[in-house]
């Protein structure tokens, strides 16, 4: 089964998400809220899914949240929004590989495409070259501002598209 569109979506607007505003989500606890405080990359969940009642994560969030700890630089701390006991994964649509949702400081942003690609590379295999992958990545500025950036098409095209974007947030 393909996925309903298989167009090339590429959106990037501004918002006011920031790191803040998940720290103080209902279901944070003040331990966590104190581990994630350190973060500058935030794997966080969808909310609102389907049925769901509470957040969700997409498959194989486990395996990106670990592959990002493990190939990660001193300069990006990379944590994930959740209680161990509270998280729940959604199987999604395999035609479309869903990487999530993601907040980043604009310093480690391009670092973190790149591993976020090497992971897709990795976790992919040969399919990676036919495979459509979904990202939601909310980029923050030092100065607090922010933009949201949906992307969903090639995975060898992810790099190659949000890196130039990102640059460009930088220079403003």
């Amino acid at each position: 089964m393909k996925h309903e569109s298989y167009e090339n979506v590429f959106e990037v607007e501004e918002t006011q998400e920031s790191f803040s505003d998940w720290l103080n989500k209902p279901y944070i606890s003040s331990k966590l809220r104190k581990q994630l405080v350190n973060a500058n990359l935030l794997i966080v969940p969808l909310e609102g899914v389907q049925e769901n009642v509470g957040p969700v994560f997409p498959n194989c969030t486990e395996e990106l949240c670990l592959f990002l700890k493990e190939n990660a630089t001193a300069d990006l701390v990379p944590e994930i929004c959740i209680e161990d006991q509270d998280f729940t994964e959604l199987v999604m649509h395999w035609d479309l590989f869903t990487v999530g949702s993601i907040i980043v400081k604009c310093i480690v942003a391009p670092f973190a495409v790149n591993l976020i690609y090497d992971y897709l590379k990795d976790r992919l295999g040969p399919r990676a070259s036919k495979t459509h992958v979904k990202l939601e990545l909310t980029v923050v500025q030092e100065d607090g501002k922010a933009a949201h950036m949906l992307y969903e098409g090639p995975s060898k095209e992810l790099r190659k598209t949000l890196l130039p974007a990102i640059e460009n947030l930088s220079k403003k």
